[in-house]
């Protein structure tokens, strides 16, 4: 397969999984983060709210605002984001098989054939890892859920950043790495905070080169042209009372130390939703661990030892410690140290993935090149990740399905009963709805939500309720999606 061919492929099958995204609605915090934020309404509203948070993201969506697209617009864009960041981890992951010579070496020769040459391995290998990370339906929440454009509007900016960089340092063009790079890096950072490990990335790229003398000053050149963009973004969030507030907020959620112990089983779950595509959740309602169980100990000690493995692979097996370090990388912004409400959630994994997928776009592509049969298994899996995603679309096009998918994985989500039950209520399933409010308060008595939309549901006080079903509470017993 040419390069071009395999790329097209990726962006081609990618579309066909996501070709129900966008008959999705607006689901959760879409809600408050689009539907109800002046500087995502309008362009007006976006610039008389600047200078503010994640400026670039706000923007994208007054711009769609702006241009009527509704739902169904704003989820294409989202699909089409997704498709651009796709052909971007193609090109990533076939420079890095080319610098590498992994697959080379796994073959055991050092020319091969035509069909087995070190550039269609490389072809391949970046295939058969971009496939995954396009059609992983683990992905469908950073591409389907409209807000999760947050995560992948960024990844694409910082793949960018990345791409452009590594293709200036093999090809000597300085205006790519000294100009283009750094810009799409703060382009990516204007998105989402996370972001502000581009530097840290370009640097592991340049730690698992197996080219040793290229390693010679790319570090120090790294720092002085990504150094400045990273620390312009922290001054811009330490400077800004809203982050300070963001900021005091997280901490106060708990301590650092509890939510390291959290994280590490966190991180744990999050690696099974890789390899159990059927138990996505939207909203899984993580536990806090409170103290050192022998879960958590030998969750955190799981990740140590996987951690101090691979940076003992960096010298020997530079591109096994490139795929396992990057997981790590990419998910240390939002799973480490700083306390989140939500524990995890698996938009989380969206950048984080490209690790795993170089890994076994790595080991499959020798394989791949040699025996046709082995590159028609790897495009039959491939077309199954991308069935199941566009299935997993399915769950976005309702509230009510959105909800009833999250209480059938998490029953002891007590903000997934009482969202399902004000979903149930706006649909004029009175009697469903007063179940499901009803599990929420007994699931979480603590919580004033519930009890409040359960007695205003009884009294026909509920907001939105009186105008969709009347003030007599019209009960459509019709089934729901």
């Amino acid at each position: 397969m040419t390069r071009a061919r395999s790329a097209g492929l990726a962006a081609i099958l990618t579309l066909a999984a996501y070709a129900q995204a966008t008959r999705a609605s607006f689901q959760f915090d879409d809600w408050n983060v689009i539907l109800r934020d002046p500087a995502a309404l309008s362009l007006a509203g976006w610039w008389s709210r600047m200078p503010g948070i994640r400026p670039l993201l706000k923007l994208s969506y007054a711009v769609c605002a702006s241009l009527g697209f509704g739902s169904p617009g704003f989820h294409a864009v989202n699909v089409g984001i997704h498709v651009g960041c796709v052909l971007l981890v193609f090109l990533i992951l076939h420079r890095l098989a080319r610098i590498h010579g992994a697959v080379d070496r796994a073959a055991g020769d050092a020319g091969g054939t035509a069909a087995g040459s070190p550039e269609n391995r490389a072809v391949l290998a970046a295939l058969a890892g971009s496939l995954l990370f396009a059609l992983h339906p683990v992905q469908t929440e950073a591409v389907t859920y409209a807000c999760g454009r947050s995560v992948s509007l960024a990844a694409l900016l910082a793949l960018g950043s990345m791409a452009v960089w590594i293709e200036g340092r093999e090809r000597g063009r300085r205006v790519l790495t000294y100009a283009a790079s750094p810009l799409l890096a703060a382009a990516a950072i204007a998105t989402k905070e996370f972001t502000l490990v581009i530097p840290a990335a370009l640097l592991l790229i340049v730690l698992c080169d197996p080219r040793r003398a290229r390693r010679r000053g790319e570090a120090a050149r790294i720092l002085t042209v990504h150094g400045p963009v990273l620390l312009a973004g922290l001054l811009v969030i330490l400077a800004s009372p809203v982050y300070r507030r963001l900021l005091a907020t997280s901490l106060a959620i708990r301590d650092v130390g509890t939510n390291l112990r959290t994280q590490s089983t966190a991180i744990l779950w999050l690696c099974g939703q890789l390899l159990r595509p059927g138990h996505l959740v939207a909203d899984p309602k993580l536990p806090v661990a409170a103290s050192w169980t022998p879960s958590v100990l030998a969750a955190s000690t799981a990740i140590a030892a996987l951690l101090v493995l691979a940076i003992a692979c960096i010298r020997r097996r530079p591109a096994v410690a490139l795929g396992v370090l990057w997981f790590f990388l990419w998910i240390a912004p939002t799973n480490s140290f700083l306390p989140r409400f939500d524990i995890a959630n698996d938009r989380q994994l969206y950048v984080a993935l490209i690790g795993p997928a170089w890994l076994l776009g790595r080991a499959l592509a020798p394989a791949m090149a040699a025996r046709k049969a082995v590159l028609a298994a790897v495009l039959v899996a491939a077309a199954g990740l991308g069935a199941a995603s566009f299935v997993r679309n399915r769950v976005y096009f309702t509230e009510i399905g959105f909800w009833e998918d999250v209480v059938a994985k998490a029953p002891h989500n007590a903000r997934a009963h009482n969202n399902l039950g004000y979903a149930y209520a706006l649909a004029c399933r009175k009697s469903e709805a007063e179940a499901a409010l009803a599990t929420a308060c007994r699931l979480d008595p603590s919580d004033y939500t519930a009890p409040i939309n359960l007695s205003m549901l009884r009294d026909g006080s509920l907001p939105g309720y009186r105008e969709a079903c009347g003030s007599a509470g019209r009960v459509d017993v019709t089934p729901g999606p």
